[in-house]
């Protein structure tokens, strides 16, 4: 006999399920979701809800006024109500705070009300309290920028051996924004700081601007922004050295040396000054020249010589601010002789040419110490003048006269009556000539 088919049920059990801890877990999660759903949505008891962190905007202003300064990092909150869904989806974006500018109509401080209003697709809620804070505190006026002048005030102090130059800023302007009421105040700005240190070496400083009004007062305000708040200052300072003067003359014979103690700077008495310089530069200097004086000016009964300029490099700062001195001149032991110089050349290195004195000899006082004066002869005595290449081509030519007194070194040539000019004719030779003697 065959036996009959088993019907095998695919069906779950229901009272396996009901003594399952996983599947009771699930299902009572589940229905309180939804038992909280229903009875959120059909609540009578709205929820409240403060919704914090809202930006607030301030509209444009009419007349050209604009805010200059708020309150910072001023944010506004508010509470809302309604249903529990839709206010816990509710963020500060979708709320807009407003200022009101209604009555800003001229530059000043203003507390400014607040207002809210709903913005963006939630709106089943209502506003449950006003906005807080209720004001916001603006600063407005119209907005500019001006150009100042910076005036240094840094005030430092060297030692004895230095000496400060003129301080030099990295900016000599400023341009300052903000408050046109506030900046038109402004009259002077000053780089102001006060070195604590006594200086020995160049030094650079970042100082802080102040700006005043015309009575002096210092303008201190949140409403203005300079371009920048301090200046790079540079103080230059400079080693002081005392530095010998140094007698320097013109129109001396070839060969010439100045006389031992002849000569002396009598004004400043001490015969130096005192110069100041960067170091590389003030190691390197060792006197300071007079302007150039002519020795052929200088006559037996010439004692002084005022109001002579000394000629200080513009890279050194002239301490003492001598600009002329006085030079004493001891003569005592000192003679003239009148001679008749026979020796007159036209030195010239130009073929064929040649040129005669005209005239005879030329009559010259010589001036020097009193035993090379006794034993000088015309002989000693040589006077030429140079031709150069353009003037080759003159029948006659007028030229000053040089010097040259051999073996007498300490001599010079006296032409106080400015008569050392003589006359060539000039003429071509067939034959080369560099050196032509003309004699009476």
């Amino acid at each position: 006999m065959k036996k009959p088919k088993r019907k095998i049920k695919n069906s779950i059990s229901l009272n396996k399920l009901l003594y399952n801890d996983r599947f009771i877990m699930c299902f009572s999660i589940f229905s309180a979701f939804v038992l909280w759903i229903i009875v959120s949505s059909t609540s009578s008891d709205p929820d409240v809800k403060t919704i914090t962190d809202i930006s607030i905007s301030i509209p444009n202003i009419s007349n050209e006024l604009q805010v200059i300064s708020q309150d910072e990092d001023v944010k506004a909150e508010i509470r809302v109500k309604g249903n529990k869904i839709v206010i816990g989806s509710i963020q500060s974006s979708d709320i807009l705070v407003t200022a009101d500018v209604s009555e800003v109509t001229a530059p000043g401080e203003y507390k400014l009300k607040l207002s809210a209003k709903k913005q963006g697709i939630m709106s089943d809620y209502e506003f449950d309290s006003t906005v807080s804070p209720s004001t916001i505190t603006v600063y407005v006026d119209r907005n500019i920028d001006k150009e100042f002048t910076i005036e240094e005030n840094v005030d430092a102090k060297a030692d004895g051996t230095h000496l400060l130059n003129p301080k030099e800023l990295a900016n000599d302007t400023v341009r300052i924004s903000g408050a046109e009421s506030v900046i038109n105040r402004i009259k002077t700005v000053k780089a102001e700081y006060t070195v604590p240190e006594t200086l020995t070496k160049t030094a650079v400083f970042s100082v802080p601007l102040h700006f005043y009004d015309e009575n002096g007062t210092e303008i201190v305000s949140d409403y203005i922004t300079p371009q920048f708040s301090a200046v790079e200052v540079t103080v230059p300072v400079h080693k002081v050295k005392d530095v010998p003067i140094k007698v320097e003359f013109t129109n001396i014979p070839d060969t010439w040396e100045m006389p031992s103690n002849w000569i002396r700077v009598s004004d400043p008495e001490s015969g130096t000054i005192p110069i100041a310089a960067s170091d590389e530069v003030i190691d390197q200097i060792t006197e300071i020249r007079t302007e150039p004086i002519d020795l052929s000016q200088i006559s037996l009964n010439k004692t002084t010589i005022n109001d002579v300029a000394i000629e200080v490099p513009t890279s050194c700062t002239n301490v003492s601010r001598v600009e002329k001195v006085t030079l004493s001149l001891d003569m005592k032991n000192f003679a003239s002789k009148s001679i008749a110089v026979k020796k007159v050349q036209l030195r010239s290195d130009i073929e064929g040419v040649t040129g005669k004195l005209s005239g005879e000899d030329f009559n010259v006082t010589i001036i020097g110490p009193s035993d090379e004066i006794k034993s000088l002869r015309a002989s000693d005595v040589i006077l030429y003048a140079n031709l150069t290449e353009s003037e080759a081509t003159a029948a006659f030519i007028t030229k000053p006269l040089q010097i040259s007194i051999e073996n007498y070194k300490s001599c010079w040539w006296s032409y106080l009556d400015g008569q050392n000019n003589a006359t060539f004719t000039i003429s071509k030779q067939t034959s080369t000539s560099s050196q032509v003697n003309t004699s009476s």
